[in-house]
């Protein structure tokens, strides 16, 4: 079994993915490494290089032409838009720019951080027994570990932003060699080949032939990552060793294949697999050695493309979407910029409408009075009636309904995005702080359940794939700290533990976003109704240690309990000392509910008991 006997990719693959073993874990680059770079024939692709060739060739071709008729004229107004660059370029040569108001760019940075304000929480589940139930508990902390680590949530960020603007968002999980531990990649979607028959799943899952990444390296780089292709990268960069070449990445479920134009660079088995094979056993009693079959053990059902996608407005007919909120809103955003542009030129006009009268001005005089008069100069007529000289033509006022489309046209788009009351445009319109913070939750709650809910199976598919990586790449125990309920924990884990099948999925709705005065409001209600404990009460409220503030509040219902005194929360406070006579008291001690059980409303009654207590504390 490859994860019991280190027949994996990253301990047995020394070629292209190879440069990852443990060969050459300590060197400090990849060109540094002068040596062949051997391939372990139990991960050599069975596929034949010319077969290789025929299929890149047509895939690219299947795909350039999909992605030149649908989708690539798309992504670039969604860019543009986005970037503020919405104009023609050819009304528009030279330096002068037309205005804009550029509510796209807006209305998409406002509804990420709505859509990705945390990490989505993981929940991990086993068979139930106390073995099980650990290792769940186990791989659930190492999840939330690889999510801060990786800080995630940015990633997803990320994801979320080139789906809304290339309709489609990736990202890949690699191992890091340098961390010796698996990462997540955001991928930027224009340098991907996808299958144009092929459909993406709500969990992000790709179910297609191939999928293409195109990249870009140096070819001393190239050199050493694929050295029985040195000579043909050599040619191809013309000796120029430091020429930046781009090649293709290609995978399937079963293979992974590197193309440098019609030249097979290298291919392999996909790397991040525990494939079956034989292992030797010593008997105890023989002291002999047998071979036995060992099957591979891996969380998935079979190998996966080592991506996933977040795809939303998706019929099922291609990988890209259909359309995106960047699309729907263009024609919003051009109504926009003409209303706007047609206000600034009615000012513009209502400010510098001059009139010359050709009596008293010849043309160069005119265009001189003008500029004049623009810079707001005084203008010298030397005869005649200075009114009959020159006059102001003012445009007439716009009509209300040109500021009341504009608004309108505003509002619409941010409806559309979800957005219109999380700006302080939407907000200004409430009175109530209520009423403001209801019109945000209405926000989160369309974010929430449009897309938000999309991205929280995108990250299911994502920790499932990290349990995945421990299986192959685990082979040796990975500590990691957890935060607990007193302190920092360390844990660890290996691939050896993985002893039963574990099913994770991601709590509905943890990356939605709530309100910091509503979570404040459920935290207090669970209080006053005794439906919570202190801890999580203070964690809701936010306070930066809940386990210290529990502690303290316990404590002082102790002391005013009677059961504890003050002392123990207060060290500094002296306690008081008792009245002695003559000699010492060796009665016991009156407590203080006796004392005000025993004094009476009397205040001769009382003087007299406290005489008594006196005498009695006398030696006779």
């Amino acid at each position: 079994m490859a994860m019991e006997t280190g027949n994996n990719f990253y301990n047995a693959v020394q070629g292209v993915m190879g440069l990852f073993s443990n060969v050459n874990k300590a060197k400090k680059g990849l060109d540094e490494d002068d040596g062949d770079l051997l391939i372990v024939p139990e991960f050599k692709s069975t596929m034949n290089d010319d077969d290789i060739r025929k299929l890149t060739a047509q895939w690219t071709s299947d795909y350039d032409s999909y992605f030149t008729k649908e989708i690539k004229q798309k992504q670039k107004d969604n860019v543009n838009y986005w970037i503020g660059r919405q104009y023609n370029e050819f009304q528009t040569a030279g330096t002068k720019r037309p205005l804009v108001d550029n509510l796209l760019f807006e209305a998409l940075e406002t509804f990420l951080p709505i859509a990705t304000r945390a990490n989505p929480e993981a929940n991990v589940f086993a068979d139930g027994t106390p073995e099980g139930d650990k290792l769940a508990r186990t791989v659930q902390k190492a999840l939330e570990y690889q999510a801060g680590r990786q800080n995630l949530r940015m990633k997803l960020k990320g994801t979320t932003r080139n789906w809304g603007l290339y309709l489609i968002g990736a990202v890949k999980i690699v191992w890091d060699s340098t961390e010796n531990d698996m990462d997540t990649k955001v991928v930027l979607p224009t340098s991907l080949i996808f299958d144009p028959n092929a459909e993406i799943g709500v969990d992000g899952k790709y179910y297609g032939e191939f999928l293409g990444e195109k990249k870009k390296a140096t070819a001393r780089r190239l050199s050493k990552m694929f050295p029985n292709s040195a000579s043909r990268i050599k040619e191809a960069c013309q000796g120029n060793m430091g020429t930046r070449l781009q090649y293709v990445e290609w995978c399937t479920r079963t293979d992974v294949f590197y193309m440098l134009g019609d030249e097979v660079l290298g291919k392999f088995k996909n790397p991040h697999w525990n494939y079956s094979g034989k292992t030797m056993v010593r008997d105890p009693e023989t002291n002999g050695e047998t071979e036995v079959e060992v099957e591979g053990q891996n969380h998935f059902a079979q190998p996966e493309i080592p991506y996933l996608f977040l795809s939303i407005f998706n019929l099922g007919r291609q990988p890209h979407d259909e359309t995106s909120l960047m699309t729907q809103n263009i024609p919003l955003q051009d109504t926009v910029n003409k209303r706007y542009q047609q206000i600034d030129s009615n000012v513009d006009s209502q400010n510098n409408g001059i009139v010359l009268s050709g009596k008293y001005f010849t043309k160069e005089q005119a265009a001189e009075a003008a500029t004049q008069l623009k810079r707001g100069n005084p203008l010298w007529v030397p005869e005649g009636d200075i009114r009959e000289s020159y006059a102001r033509d003012t445009a007439p006022a716009l009509p209300s309904d040109v500021f009341q489309h504009l608004d309108d046209a505003r509002n619409e788009l941010r409806n559309i995005f979800g957005t219109s009351g999380s700006t302080p445009q939407g907000t200004e319109s409430q009175k109530s702080v209520r009423g403001k913070i209801l019109i945000n939750q209405l926000d989160s709650s369309r974010i929430g359940g449009g897309v938000t809910e999309y991205i929280e199976k995108v990250a299911c598919s994502l920790y499932n794939w990290y349990i995945q990586m421990m299986y192959v790449y685990y082979t040796e125990e990975h500590a990691f700290a957890v935060v607990g309920a007193k302190a920092q924990e360390l844990m660890s884990i290996k691939n050896t533990d993985f002893h039963t099948k574990l099913v994770v999925t991601v709590k509905d709705g943890s990356l939605i976003p709530k309100d910091p005065l509503t979570k404040r409001n459920e935290a207090m209600d669970l209080w006053s109704a005794n439906a919570i404990a202190p801890i999580p009460l203070f964690t809701m409220l936010d306070y930066p240690n809940p386990y210290e503030s529990a502690k303290e509040l316990v404590t002082w219902q102790l002391i005013q309990k009677g059961v504890l005194p003050p002392t123990v929360m207060f060290p500094d406070l002296e306690q008081p000392q008792q009245i002695g006579g003559v000699g010492q008291n060796t009665s016991p001690a009156v407590s203080n509910a006796e004392d005000n059980r025993n004094v009476s409303s009397n205040p001769q009654d009382a003087a007299g008991i406290t005489s008594k207590q006196l005498l009695s504390s006398v030696k006779i």
